[in-house]
């Protein structure tokens, strides 16, 4: 009985100590600052010259968009499995950023639905910056030091 009630102490304060950590803050939590930095120049030059960034992880092909004639973030939603959806729709929630359909192009002429998170964001470079962030570490749960590359694209 002795034995049993102390297993039930040890077990009863793991269980506390574990569910009153607060998860890791901090930087931990964000993408290198190289990285950071990177995407906030690409992010700024696709602003100043209204053209598009595409930043992307190369070899899972994860990417989300930024730029035009103001700055805007793009995220399309037929690119993302279920659970990155599902963690999507909380990440992105946290900044704001709606889910919009309109109808897009086709390469046959026709048109079709297309459904993203998407909104502007005025000229906070910054705040562009952190929703990067937080697409490829909360979104596409990607280490802080993933190699991400940059495409422009002139409208």
């Amino acid at each position: 009985m002795r034995m049993m009630w102390s297993l039930l102490v040890v077990v009863a304060y793991l269980w506390i100590t574990g569910c009153t950590k607060a998860p890791p803050q901090g930087p931990q939590l964000q993408l290198s600052e190289a990285t950071r930095r990177a995407i906030g120049t690409e992010i700024a030059r696709a602003r100043d010259n209204e053209t598009v960034v595409v930043i992307e992880e190369p070899k899972s092909k994860k990417f989300v968009q930024f730029g035009y004639k103001n700055l805007w973030v793009d995220l399309p939603l037929q690119t993302l499995s279920a659970d990155e959806l599902s963690r999507a729709e909380r990440v992105m929630g946290r900044f704001g950023i709606p889910k919009q359909t309109r109808l897009g192009p086709t390469t046959a002429g026709g048109t079709m639905v297309m459904t993203s998170f998407q909104k502007f964001l005025g000229e906070d470079l910054e705040l562009a910056v952190r929703v990067a962030d937080a697409v490829f570490r909360e979104v596409y749960l990607l280490p802080p030091e993933v190699q991400l590359q940059f495409e422009r694209i002139e409208h």
